[in-house]
This record gives structure tokens, C-alpha cells and sequence, in this order.
């Protein structure tokens, strides 16, 4: 899942183990919904060649820091026939 990330927060549990208050640091992430694999002509390249998504995102959702695998670079497509879809490439982070 691509997403836009709007805030980065730390939450420390209030249950405390031996080794003391436990702290996770989360993400309120909203998700770009990807187009049909069918219709997006990135896809043929795998990792590399990225994968289109609309340009709307999806609600707010909260995930872990762990659940982020890579960073991306997104380019908002303008003429032709993806105008107004987002490209997304993934970069390793």
C-alpha cells in the first residue's frame, strides 16, 4: 500500500513491565488506492517500473512504524492518458 503519511506519534503503554513503560511509534497514514493492474502499463516492470494510483486518498488509518517498508517518490501525472493518476515508485529506505 502506498500512502500519504500525515503525522508521526509515540504511544507509551500505560502497563508497565519489568523493563519498564513500553513505547511503539505509530503513523496516521491515507492510503492511494492503486488503478487495475490491467490498464497500468508500469505494472510490466515489476519493483522498478512503479504502479499508478488515483489521485484521491483514502481515509486516515493508523499503522505501526514497522509496517513501512519502503519510502516513494510520487509524480502526478498531467497530460494524456493517465492525467490526474499519481505514479509511485518505490525507493528502499
Amino acid at each position: 500500500m502506498a500512502g500519504i503519511i500525515d503525522s508521526i506519534f509515540q504511544h507509551t503503554s500505560e502497563v508497565v513491565s519489568e523493563d519498564g513503560p513500553s513505547a511503539h511509534y505509530y503513523l496516521t497514514v491515507r492510503p492511494l488506492l492503486p488503478v487495475d493492474p490491467a490498464s497500468d502499463p508500469y505494472r510490466e516492470f515489476g519493483f522498478a517500473g512503479g504502479f499508478l494510483c488515483t489521485s484521491v486518498p483514502s481515509p486516515s488509518r493508523i499503522i505501526k512504524l514497522s509496517q513501512v517498508v519502503s519510502h516513494v517518490a510520487v509524480t502526478l501525472l498531467e497530460d494524456g492518458e493517465y492525467s490526474g493518476l499519481i505514479h509511485v515508485l518505490p525507493v528502499d529506505r
